[in-house]
């Protein structure tokens, strides 16, 4: 199985990306930020992306979500 390192470093699997929550997180209502990170975790975000034809913004955006998601559910 391939892996995606993620923002925490902790891995998730390339069948997490979705393309349905890809559209549900393009579509839903965001806010523009600035965040800085390490080249090697960008390149492995593009990777997938281009194979499944989405902009690399959206694979980040997914781990954030799934992350967020986890964390909650921890609480």
């Amino acid at each position: 199985m391939r892996y995606v390192s993620s923002i925490t470093c902790s891995l998730i699997p390339l069948h997490l990306f979705h393309p349905r929550l890809a559209s549900q997180l393009n579509r839903a209502a965001s806010v523009q930020i600035a965040l800085r990170l390490p080249g090697p975790d960008v390149e492995k975000a593009r990777e997938p992306a281009r194979r499944k034809g989405i902009g690399y913004q959206t694979p980040l955006k997914m781990l954030v979500h799934e992350g967020l998601r986890r964390e909650a559910r921890r609480a």
